[in-house]
């Protein structure tokens, strides 16, 4: 797998849609397990299971 295909696999992970607006944003690998706060609504986006 090249370096390329592991990065956009790696962006893909971390990112998260929100279920409120549908906003999708990139959460950080330290935040990868916590809700975070939707970025547009101010809604509560869940991690990833």
């Amino acid at each position: 797998m090249s370096i390329f295909n592991q990065a956009a696999k790696t962006i893909l992970d971390m990112a998260r849609k929100c279920p409120k607006c549908g906003n999708e944003q990139v959460v950080a690998a330290s935040m990868k397990k916590e809700s975070v706060k939707c970025k547009a609504c101010g809604a509560e986006v869940p991690p990833k299971r």
